[in-house]
């Protein structure tokens, strides 16, 4: 596990230290490079900019709003699934994973041509029948 936490590390530290390097410099990459440091020009500009604060408005607005719908819906979602109904498996199936499917291994062409909940149907009775024990 070792290596694969170090690659993940490396994977995001390099692009975040170049991001911070090159914010606190003038590179200009069409007009000759790096013009040197200008240290917090860059953010000082930045934020007294007249389109940051509606920016950044919009943006609380729109998480505010995709976060109060997924979770009010998630939330709807699993009182409903959990209600004891004819099919709650299948049904469970559908909705959590909907383009899961096995086939992907043996025969793709079959897969890709096979809407994704018919896929879900067919690959939760598989399933079903690859974990059955006997006896």
């Amino acid at each position: 596990m070792a290596p694969a936490v170090v690659l993940l590390l490396g994977w995001m530290l390099v692009p975040l230290t170049m991001t911070l390097y090159f914010s606190f410099k003038k590179y200009l990459p069409l007009r000759g490079g790096d013009l040197g440091w200008v240290w917090f020009d860059n953010y000082a500009r930045f934020v007294t900019s007249s389109a940051f604060w509606p920016s950044i408005k919009a943006t609380l607005a729109i998480v505010g709003g995709v976060l109060v719908i997924t979770v009010v819906f998630g939330v709807l979602l699993a009182l409903l699934l959990n209600r004891p109904i004819w099919g709650q498996g299948a049904v469970r199936v559908l909705v959590i994973a909907p383009g899961t499917s096995f086939c992907g291994c043996f025969r793709p062409r079959c897969c890709l041509r096979l809407p994704y909940f018919i896929r879900s149907i067919f690959f939760s009775f598989k399933w079903g029948f690859w974990t059955r024990t006997s006896g």
